[in-house]
């Protein structure tokens, strides 16, 4: 017969990871949930999905916005819209909400914590470099793929990190077919696989670095070289598997190449380091950097790979905010590494107590293996949400409001413009455009969303200018079809409708007016 102690052997305590996933999971819903909708591409995505799935086809022209011109679109997130859009039609916006915060806590508290633990088997120091990269990649958590593309990178990163471990012990690294695959299907749900690129990119590029610059391996690894090399351009030929072609890759040159497109986003901006995610930012880099420099990049266990790797995506951090998720992910092994060697300091060591301090820490450690290390929580919390947000079509740990927010988006107009049953085209600021899209029922159109590369730069800066009250905006917006115009109401073009008195608004409320062109 068993022993009461054998009985419930199986039974682990809990330690530092199980906190650190339930932490992150209510800062998820209690800070990440009532925004997810905001983002104004919402409702355009949703609708993008809808569309392919209702036609089996993939949109080569734009189906939504109003004209008489055909306007050719590369649908560069297709396949994330079509599952965006699966979800949605199950249960509406609470299984979709339910189903990001499982995608999101999936990928930080599963696939980022479970392989810095695998390659470190540090689980202190990762409990702390995954929750930096979780608070990092917190300011662009919100219903548009892009939550697909912090995935794949993450996923990326790690089949990354396994053929640099290879190479650091003088071997040749296998030919990885799951990273073209990975490559592929990224191709098909968000642009951001070119940040993967890079990053395999700049594995063949480190070895010349450490030969010919550091000197940190005497010998060339020639077959190294062009096996990776032959593997980065193996990945690069899989993005050109996707509905365009190349037609996908140019346009997010074209994208990045515009500088008026990339200032009209905060998210493409430099961040503020007044503000918290720019501190979060500095702390990180100021960890890493910190042990480089006392010690040396050899002796925290770097080579040119991490070098690189950090350098490149912190100088993209600094010019745009929206690399700021990616840069948490990318740092995380690091990171581990760069808290190990704060141990080696010489000021801590002779500071009173620090011996006790690591006893003390090592003494954790040792408990934290032994725990339950975080996935049995992981899995509880997302049961939980899947299941109740699909068969009870409420999220347990959310009450609501879900959708685009009353605050920011015009209900009430389109309550009034839809009450009107006949074709509407409205001209609005291109942030409403896919709210319109995706509630107007097909029969309220607008004349511009935020997808802004797709009418190109001359065509947008005009429309923004005429929407700012410029002169001649009336005739332009009666040009370009449209019935009725909508305004917020705090802008000069509302003060100016109002003032006009030329016919009487149709509708007003706190947010917005309506003014007619077509109208008794």
């Amino acid at each position: 017969m068993l022993s009461q102690s054998n009985k419930f052997s199986w039974i682990k305590p809990a330690g530092l990871n199980d906190f650190l996933v339930l932490l992150a999971f209510i800062s998820l819903v209690a800070l990440s949930s009532p925004e997810f909708a905001l983002d104004p591409g919402v409702g355009w995505h949703l609708k993008t999905g809808q569309w392919i799935l209702e036609n089996n086809t993939i949109p080569y022209s734009d189906p939504f916005l109003a004209g008489n011109v055909a306007r050719p679109w590369v649908s560069d997130q297709w396949l994330s819209d079509v599952v965006l859009y699966a979800v949605y039609s199950l249960q509406g916006w609470p299984f979709l909400y339910g189903f990001l915060l499982s995608v999101i806590a999936f990928n930080y508290l599963f696939i980022v914590r479970r392989g810095v633990l695998k390659a470190t088997a540090a689980p202190l120091a990762t409990c702390f470099a995954v929750l930096y990269a979780f608070k990092l990649g917190q300011i662009h958590f919100i219903l548009r793929p892009v939550v697909f593309s912090y995935l794949m990178f993450s996923l990326v990163y790690f089949r990354v990190y396994k053929l640099y471990a290879v190479l650091k012990e003088e071997r040749v690294p296998a030919f990885d077919w799951v990273l073209v695959l990975c490559f592929l299907v990224w191709a098909n749900l968000h642009p951001g696989f070119a940040s993967g690129l890079l990053l395999l990119g700049l594995l063949p590029v480190s070895i010349l670095v450490d030969h010919f610059v550091l000197g940190t391996v005497n010998e060339l690894p020639k077959k190294s070289l062009i096996q990776l090399s032959v593997l980065v351009f193996v990945c690069l030929l899989a993005t050109l598997v996707n509905p365009y072609g190349y037609e996908l890759h140019r346009s997010i040159i074209e994208l990045g190449r515009s500088s008026y497109f990339m200032d009209l986003h905060n998210e493409w901006k430099s961040p503020s380091f007044k503000e918290a995610a720019g501190l979060y930012f500095l702390g990180g880099l100021l960890t890493l950097t910190i042990p480089g420099l006392l010690f040396g990049y050899r002796t925290v266990g770097w080579r040119a790979f991490e070098l690189l790797m950090l350098s490149c995506f912190a100088i993209m951090s600094f010019r745009a905010i929206r690399v700021f998720p990616i840069f948490g992910i990318v740092c995380t092994l690091p990171l581990v590494q760069a808290l190990h060697a704060f141990k080696d300091l010489a000021l801590l060591q002779r500071t009173a107590g620090f011996s006790k301090l690591t006893f003390y820490l090592e003494r954790l450690s040792q408990r934290e293996r032994r725990s339950m290390m975080g996935t049995p929580v992981f899995c509880a919390l997302v049961a939980i949400a899947l299941a109740g947000s699909l068969w009870q079509g409420r999220l347990p740990y959310y009450p609501g409001p879900f959708g685009p927010p009353a605050s920011h988006y015009p209900y009430g107009a389109l309550s009034y413009l839809a009450g009107l049953r006949r074709p509407v085209v409205v001209a609005c600021n291109p942030n409403w455009g896919g709210f319109f899209t995706l509630m107007g029922g097909g029969n309220i159109r607008p004349l511009l969303d935020d997808r802004n590369t797709l009418v190109g730069e001359e065509f947008h800066r005009r429309f923004m200018e005429k929407l700012s009250a410029k002169p001649g905006w009336e005739e332009y917006f009666k040009g370009l079809g449209a019935t009725h115009l909508l305004v917020e109401k705090s802008t000069a073009l509302a003060t100016l409708l109002k003032q006009k008195g030329a016919r009487p608004l149709l509708y007003e409320d706190n947010l917005a007016i309506v003014y007619g062109y077509d109208d008794e």
